[in-house]
């Protein structure tokens, strides 16, 4: 299975996710997480999380959160997950 390389039609290359964790700043390992700002300046949450799919659980997936603790306010396969 391939890794994917684009985030959306309109972001070229890795996710704000992904890229965090191919930057080294989150640990790809579930329980993972990292504070982040998104392109629109939004304070969010990176972490790794075990799947909840029927086809591959358990397996460690990314799962971004806007806001939560340490903020002022409230996809397919990441290769950096995969090594």
């Amino acid at each position: 299975m391939a890794c994917a390389t684009t985030h959306t039609s309109k972001v070229q290359g890795a996710g704000l996710c992904c890229s965090a964790v191919q930057s080294g700043q989150l640990a790809p390992t579930i329980g993972s997480t990292v504070l982040v700002t998104d392109a629109g300046g939004h304070c969010g949450h990176c972490s790794v999380v075990a799947s909840k799919s029927k086809k591959h659980p358990g397996r460690p997936v990314l799962q971004y959160r806007r806001g939560g603790a340490g903020c002022p306010t409230t996809g397919t396969g990441c290769c950096a997950l995969a090594a």
